[in-house]
């Protein structure tokens, strides 16, 4: 019989909300005005945008964009003088977008609850930097009120027991606009922030978890959608889910996806060949039903958060300003894959894996 799982580890982003979808959409919209408003060369430009630091390309338009300015791409008028103005409209409707359309995946929230009632851990494991989980957690949470889900939004927050992510990279405060400072300060309760910089599969980050929670790895589940995701788990021996839902890309948001981030491989199918490229196998998959995880597997009490001061990001002299120069741990992000543990079964096809 296996063991019970003691803890749950989230995978934040396309895990339990359409992160990628939402930052194609909100992010091409932003740009293709830009492009149009100032005339400038499409191609040229989106290949700019490609080479621009990943944090603020995935997380910080307003930031990217001084960047870009900064380094000449955004033709001879616009200047670090009149780029704040031209820029801030872009800005604002790229936030609106993002407020509109962050929400959770169908069944997210109900699987939370059963789990949290079963008395096990639950953490979000993320390579996102602080200030946008922040912002996405809000307006996750926000929507969710919205919706009739949750009574307040810090409930949302009451469901896990640490968020692990990324140290700040920006002092841009307006993503903070229309989070209530009350939020702010109750998720930095909860957030554990990784002062190494290192990006999953980092072994190291799951056993410092690990050892958060005095917990062995046979009681630890690990749920999410990429390969990176799976090779964390495995890399401490811990039982990887599959959310096969978070890679059911739309063709429009691939094509979209590709103009920003064209090195990432998209959609059900490609990520079960990179699964199966490096024998992979996930040990559950789940392709739509979210709250199917808390049926599958037997939970129980007992993993207890032990902060690690000497991981725990607490002065802000750490913060690195993006708009310089990105951090080499932010751009050094092709680690080595480590070999994993389990061999795929020969000739095996399928997109989901044969459940336990």
């Amino acid at each position: 019989m296996a063991a019970p799982k003691k803890l749950v580890i989230w995978a934040l982003n396309n895990t339990l909300t359409d992160t990628l979808g939402v930052w194609a959409a909100s992010t091409s919209a932003a740009l293709d005005g830009l492009v149009d408003m100032l005339g400038l060369p499409e191609k040229e430009f989106f290949k700019a945008v490609q080479a621009a630091p990943r944090q603020l390309r995935y997380g910080d338009l307003g930031q990217m964009l001084k960047t870009l300015c900064r380094d000449g791409h955004m033709g001879a008028e616009t200047t670090p003088y009149n780029a704040v103005m031209i820029f801030s409209g872009f800005h604002k409707r790229w936030m609106a977008a993002q407020k509109q359309d962050t929400v959770l995946y169908d069944g997210a929230l109900q699987a939370l609850r059963l789990i949290k009632s079963s008395g096990a851990a639950q953490i979000i494991d993320s390579d996102t930097e602080i200030t946008t989980i922040i912002r996405r957690l809000w307006l996750l949470s926000h929507n969710a009120r919205l919706q009739g889900k949750l009574q307040k939004e810090t409930d949302f927050l009451a469901l896990f027991d640490q968020i692990y992510c990324l140290p700040v990279t920006t002092d841009d405060t307006s993503l903070f606009d229309d989070v209530p400072a009350s939020f702010i300060h109750e998720a930095h309760k909860k957030i554990t922030v990784w002062r190494t910089g290192n990006r999953k599969p980092d072994a190291e980050r799951t056993h410092l978890i690990l050892r958060n929670f005095n917990v062995p790895a046979a009681n630890v589940l690990y749920v999410g959608n990429t390969v990176n995701d799976g090779l964390t788990a495995k890399a401490s021996g811990i039982d990887f889910v599959w959310f096969a839902g978070g890679c059911d890309t739309s063709p429009e948001t691939i094509k979209q996806a590709r103009r920003l981030a064209p090195h990432h491989n998209y959609g059900i199918k490609q990520i079960w060949k990179d699964f199966r490229k490096i024998s992979l196998v996930p040990d559950y998959a789940v392709l739509e039903n979210l709250p199917e995880i808390a049926c599958a597997f037997q939970f129980a009490r007992g993993a207890v958060f032990t902060p690690d001061d000497s991981n725990r990001h607490k002065s802000a002299s750490d913060r690195t300003d993006a708009g310089r120069a990105a951090p080499d741990h932010y751009t050094r992000w092709n680690h080595p894959l480590p070999t994993p543990p389990r061999t795929a079964p020969p000739g095996s096809s399928s997109p989901l894996p044969p459940k336990p």
